[in-house]
């Protein structure tokens, strides 16, 4: 038999559910239907665990676009083994869209010999060795073997640019020889040539090692020559030369002089220039 209750009684609430009465005929309250008052809560909880597995699902696949397209694009580059250098995470890049396609137009590297592209080329190398510490040396995988020595400590080394620069200027020095070297004889014009062979494989080397891959073409811009002009709007990744040139300066030595060379006599103060570091 059902208990008759007064009007307060009709909300039945707990754990945010209630049952709903309704009083029937004899006064007595019947239960008519059980009511979850916590429905709202549950689509919000049911909504937040959906947007959460998209949120995840749209990670993963970023994470594998990103992963495919770097492997593609760098054609799985090997950093693993290369050696370590001092300016390892100094080195600076930019885009560059500096071409030399033009014959008739010089930067102040180039051109016939003028007191300004010399001055160029002299501050442009100046940095061209630095004083190397025996710890960079070995952390450089360099033989430790009779290395040359500087007066007053340290070892005198170079940057692979520098030494590709140098090879870039004696090319220079030899195309406009009867200028910079008007009284070479034929034992200095024999060393020159081998020099010089080995200046070419050195920048074949290093131009085959970085591969450029900018595109150029031709076009017909008007002149008698019976072929047409190059030209290239391709942008590139180059090293911004000042975060280098700056290290540079800062490492030159304070000396160019040589400690005594062990198995002989003959070196002793002379200077890398007359040595011939390179």
């Amino acid at each position: 038999m059902h208990r008759p209750v007064t009007p307060s009684t009709l909300e039945v609430a707990e754990d945010n559910e209630e049952l709903i009465y309704l009083t029937s005929s004899d006064g007595t309250i019947e239960k008519q239907q059980f009511v979850h008052r916590n429905k709202p809560l549950k689509a919000a909880l049911t909504f937040s665990r959906i947007y959460s597995i998209a949120l995840h699902f749209l990670a993963i696949v970023l994470a594998v676009s990103l992963w495919s397209r770097n492997r593609h694009s760098s054609g799985n580059l090997p950093t693993q083994g290369r050696s370590w250098s001092p300016v390892n995470g100094l080195v600076q890049y930019e885009l560059s869209s500096e071409h030399a396609v033009h014959h008739d137009k010089h930067t102040q590297y180039a051109g016939p010999p003028t007191q300004d592209n010399d001055a160029a080329w002299d501050s442009l190398m100046r940095p061209v060795h630095f004083n190397a510490t025996r710890d960079e040396l070995e952390r450089a995988g360099e033989s430790m073997a009779n290395l040359a020595e500087l007066e007053g400590g340290g070892y005198p080394a170079s940057l692979g640019v520098y030494h590709e620069l140098h090879c870039v200027r004696q090319m220079r020095f030899y195309l406009y020889r009867g200028h910079y070297y008007p009284n070479i004889t034929e034992a200095q014009h024999e060393y020159l040539r081998g020099h010089l062979d080995h200046c070419l494989e050195t920048l074949r080397l290093a131009t085959m090692c970085r591969g450029s891959t900018d595109v150029y073409s031709f076009y017909w811009n008007g002149a008698k020559t019976g072929k047409p002009a190059t030209q290239s709007n391709a942008k590139s990744i180059c090293v911004r030369w000042s975060s280098i040139e700056k290290w540079a300066y800062s490492r030159m030595p304070t000396t160019s002089r040589l400690v005594e060379e062990k198995q002989s006599n003959s070196q002793v103060g002379q200077s890398w220039e007359e040595t011939r570091l390179f």
